[in-house]
């Protein structure tokens, strides 16, 4: 029979402070997306910047 090895308990911290920031890069991202999408489509879905004449 194998002796027993004692360990020492392994503390585990937790950050919950940045819950709230976490969540800002989505929302920003989302709506930078969002805007991109309208602004494509506002014109009839006709691309914009390049013409040939």
């Amino acid at each position: 029979m194998a002796p027993a090895i004692e360990m020492e308990p392994v503390e585990i911290v937790e950050d919950t402070g940045s819950g709230s920031a976490s969540l800002i890069i989505p929302l920003i991202l989302i709506a930078l997306i969002a805007a991109a999408a309208s602004s494509s489509t506002s014109n009839g879905g006709e691309p914009t910047g390049i013409t040939f004449d």
